[in-house]
């Protein structure tokens, strides 16, 4: 995470602000603060539109890291297009992040999938003939491209049609939009399992993309407590840069990307300030619980444990014959959260339930060990707030920001000082 002063790849300079909190280690003190809506003062004005495309958008992580990261290095944010299919998700988007153009539909209604099937591919092929729709392509160019294709295909949890969903495919689309957008980076995100994939759609991707003039220039995992995200979430990056506007020591900034942060930031750093809040609104409630859920919760915190016993689960977990230990567990306090899923209200579908009170986590307190920041706002630019359980699907789903902003600032930091132009 951004700290009050670090050094960003090739020697570029950040922002800095003064902390809410203080704990003596700096770093965390920053991040804590930030998570709790203070923000950074840049130290250079900023100059120079670097336009982004976020496809696969959700409600905006991958995004909010983006506009960080490029803000670091003095240069303002422009979000030209977010398109997803989740209406909720768009819709508070729009809300916080403002791109000129929302899209409520699927990628394969933007771009021509000729080129996917072309062999060899054919890099000759006109941007704006990739692009299938009017609207696009007087949207103009994208300096970078970033994205989450569907994980759901890809992911362990999923036992139905993990490894050949259909959906697995759309990672390849990242390629595709990078051409017609004449992007000069490409970011995409997944899930760590997305290289078992049966039809091997990273390696294809990367073909796709060097056929196209990109170096990959980072393809590999990240662990988001390695960056200053309260929770042990890991996920596959895939860099592709244009090859011609590669620094020369464009391999020191992935280097640094897989440097971990000089701190931890536990479960409790994050929403200690949120144990006691009022309920005053659906995104600080907590969930109601059955009776017997209500006395699983409070045996945890009664007894000082972390696991419940099998004894005290539900029926089909008595016998002791699962891999679930963490479901109906209480979070340590002095550790990241786990992974959080979009059923992370419920303490049946995780290690869910509060460090230091009976109870589970509320909406606002998921968000924050996400690493969305309190001037996030849950809501959307319709004037629409989404339901509890879709803000929790919101958060679930989306990318830390300060995981975003981590590899999107080691991206910036592959290109030569003279990529973006100074209009």
């Amino acid at each position: 995470m951004l700290s009050r002063a670090v050094e960003l790849p090739l020697g570029r300079t950040t922002a800095w602000m003064q902390p809410l909190v203080d704990t003596g280690d700096p770093e965390r003190d920053w991040t804590i603060s930030w998570l709790r809506g203070s923000q950074p003062s840049f130290e250079a004005r900023l100059k120079g539109a670097v336009r982004t495309v976020d496809l696969f958008a959700g409600t905006g992580g991958l995004s909010l890291g983006t506009r960080m990261a490029i803000e670091a290095i003095g240069r303002r944010h422009v979000a030209v297009l977010a398109a997803d299919l989740d209406a909720d998700a768009i819709d508070v988007h729009d809300f916080n992040l403002g791109p000129r153009r929302t899209f409520l539909g699927s990628v394969r209604d933007l771009f021509d999938p000729t080129l996917l099937d072309a062999a060899p591919i054919a890099r000759d092929v006109p941007a704006a003939d990739v692009i299938a729709t009017d609207w696009v392509r007087e949207l103009g160019r994208a300096d970078i491209i970033v994205g989450g294709p569907p994980c759901q295909g890809h992911s362990n949890l999923n036992n139905r049609t993990r490894r050949s969903d259909a959906r697995n495919e759309l990672y390849r689309w990242m390629a595709l939009a990078a051409h017609g957008l004449q992007a000069k980076v490409v970011v995409i995100e997944n899930v760590t399992s997305v290289k078992a994939d049966a039809g091997d759609v990273v390696r294809r991707t990367i073909d796709l993309l060097r056929a196209l003039d990109y170096t990959i220039t980072f393809d590999d995992v990240v662990a988001a407590d390695r960056v200053g995200v309260a929770q042990t979430r890991r996920r596959h990056f895939l860099v592709a840069v244009k090859t011609h506007l590669l620094h020369p020591n464009w391999a020191d900034a992935a280097t640094w990307m897989q440097a971990s942060a000089p701190f931890t930031l536990t479960a409790l750093d994050a929403i200690e300030d949120l144990q006691d809040v009022a309920a005053s609104s659906e995104y600080d409630r907590p969930a109601t619980l059955s009776k017997e859920n209500r006395e699983r919760v409070a045996y945890l915190h009664d007894a000082a444990v972390f696991d419940l016993p099998n004894e005290r689960r539900p029926e089909y977990h008595r016998d002791g014959n699962h891999n679930y230990g963490a479901v109906y567990g209480r979070m340590y306090e002095d550790r990241p959260a786990p992974t959080l899923s979009t059923g992370f209200l419920s303490p049946g579908r995780g290690r869910y339930v509060h460090p230091t009170r009976p109870r589970t986590l509320t909406p606002h307190e998921g968000a924050r060990l996400q690493g969305f920041p309190d001037t996030f706002r849950f809501v959307g630019a319709s004037g629409k707030s989404p339901s509890r359980t879709a803000i929790a699907r919101l958060v679930g789903d989306a990318v830390p920001p300060p995981l975003g902003f981590h590899v999107m600032l080691g991206a910036l930091g592959m290109l030569r000082p003279d990529a973006f132009d100074d209009r």
